[in-house]
């Protein structure tokens, strides 16, 4: 799978409250490619206007391997771990040191699987060579639960899925549209309603840009 900034925001929200009492900050969350590492947490002070110092943090995770939410989710909280040494103004031994490793113990022992490192030697790759040319048939979907969706499928199986779509209770609305643009390049050509999730303002982007088409 493939995470996106508004479920890594989703999680950080979740065990902030469950393993840290919601005493971390909110940081920025990006989604990166990067090979030789799944996650990283940075930070850096900024001056405010009254002169008075502000850390603005930022916790990004790699979308460049295919793995299973649980790997996700893990690499989110290895990172909050380093987000509340570094927020505390905790002095550890190293970067993974005692203070580290206590609380990944913790977490491990609620049924976790957080690790110092990862061996990304065996991980399958889920970023596709670019497609040169490709013009893509994409679907737009908003559920009634209000969360959006985008997918890439294949000609020969849109009327099926449009069918299956009109429907669905749990589709608000969906629309078709071809696009050349190659944010598509790592997706998937489905055959059946499957989609990723994307928070609503890549959706908003990403629909203005493309051609409408009518069934």
């Amino acid at each position: 799978m493939q995470v996106t900034v508004s479920s890594l925001q989703q999680w950080f929200a979740a065990y902030n409250q469950q393993y840290f009492d919601n005493e971390l900050p909110i940081p920025m969350i990006e989604v990166g490619k990067s090979r030789t590492r799944l996650g990283t947490m940075s930070w850096k002070k900024k001056r405010t206007l009254f002169g008075m110092g502000q850390e603005d943090y930022v916790i990004r995770l790699s979308n460049y391997y295919d793995l299973p939410e649980n790997n996700y989710q893990d690499t989110l909280l290895h990172e909050m771990i380093h987000l509340y040494i570094v927020f505390k103004k905790i002095k550890d031994t190293s970067s993974h040191g005692r203070i580290f490793r206590m609380w990944m113990a913790r977490l491990n022992s609620m049924g976790r699987h957080i690790t110092v490192s990862a061996n990304m030697k065996n991980m399958p790759a889920s970023v596709a060579r670019p497609r040169k040319g490709r013009v893509y048939i994409v679907l737009a979907v908003c559920t009634t639960s209000k969360k959006y969706m985008l997918s890439v499928v294949n000609k020969a199986y849109v009327h099926r899925i449009h069918r299956v779509l009109k429907a669905s209770a749990d589709v608000e609305w969906h629309a078709w549209y071809a696009s050349a643009d190659s944010y598509f390049d790592n997706y998937p050509v489905v055959r059946t309603p499957k989609a990723r999730y994307v928070d609503v303002e890549l959706f908003k982007k990403m629909t203005a840009l493309m051609q409408p088409i009518k069934l």
